[in-house]
């Protein structure tokens, strides 16, 4: 028995009376000393009741999807009624570095299947969890496409007739508010405030999206790129105030960088979505902002 560990073998030769172990033969003073006959009997039984042990405990982690075995990720997968977004059968020459590499040693490169089935059913679970909330629709359409996404409750931006008695709606108006040039701003997009009269239509990319059962999906399939030290350009000659960003001088709007929202059970916002940032939301931004005290301190500093 060439490994052997006294710290993981000598459980049960520990629990004998000290006689016993005396009569077994004498203390091993180095690790490489050669046991007795009985504490080698009792370190092989030993090592049979970890494995059985460790059997044991695997099999009280195989029920949840976090800490089970890959042969029982598929039993858990049924039985929520997970919708695989990505199996072996999407693979098609999964192992290239063998086929470009053909004399390459070593460990095999192709990709798990089991991770990405484990990674599916773990968000199955999470999504059934959070069932019928609209922020779980919003990140579900974020996780399967990669895209950020905003989800709308088209009911919610429909005009109502208001009763006095029951659940007063104070933001469905009639009218919009023509002086608030930000709300204007929003017209026709993901973060429209202006309610609409009901649209029976079938709902569309471009209609029939106002109704009590719908619910829009905006995606945006575009990337905010962050630049640094770039150079501004005057708009006109010299003493104008007015710079562009460009240092192209064409009239190209900033963009907001992608960033996940603070709260998870709440929803996106502008800022939290890369899309151009209009005047209207860059004036009251900076409004905002120069109304706090510090920033006031800042300045005059």
């Amino acid at each position: 028995m060439t490994a052997y560990s006294k710290e993981k073998r000598d459980k049960l030769f520990n629990l004998l009376p000290a006689y016993l172990r005396e009569l077994d033969g004498p203390e091993r003073l180095r690790p490489d000393d050669p046991p007795g006959p009985l504490q080698a009997l009792l370190s092989v039984i030993e090592m049979q009741a970890d494995a059985l042990d460790g059997d044991i405990e695997q099999l009280l982690n195989n029920p949840f999807i976090e800490t089970c075995e890959p042969w029982a990720i598929p039993y858990i997968g049924d039985l929520v009624g997970t919708t695989p977004l990505f199996d072996e059968s999407r693979i098609r020459g999964g192992d290239s570095a063998a086929e470009i590499f053909t004399d390459l040693n070593g460990p095999s490169l192709r990709p798990i299947i089991g991770l990405g089935n484990r990674a599916d059913v773990a968000k199955t679970i999470y999504y059934r969890r959070r069932k019928g909330t609209l922020p779980m629709l919003e990140e579900m359409a974020r996780d399967v496409t990669g895209w950020p996404a905003h989800t709308v409750e088209f009911f919610q931006r429909l005009q109502w007739s208001q009763w006095i008695r029951n659940h007063i709606r104070m933001h469905a108006l009639q009218t919009p508010d023509l002086r608030s040039v930000v709300k204007l701003d929003k017209l026709e997009g993901a973060f429209d405030e202006t309610c609409r009269t009901v649209d029976v239509r079938v709902i569309a990319p471009h209609e029939g999206w106002y109704g009590i059962r719908k619910i829009g999906f905006f995606l945006w399939r575009l990337k905010a790129h962050r630049f640094e030290q770039v150079d501004a350009r005057r708009q006109d000659a010299a003493g104008d105030f007015r710079w562009r960003f460009s240092p192209l001088g064409q009239d190209a709007p900033l963009f907001s960088a992608r960033r996940r929202e603070d709260d998870e059970t709440g929803l996106s916002a502008r800022q939290h979505v890369p899309q151009a940032i209009s005047h209207a939301t860059f004036f009251d931004d900076l409004s905002q902002a120069l109304s706090q005290p510090w920033c006031w301190q800042t300045v005059a500093r």
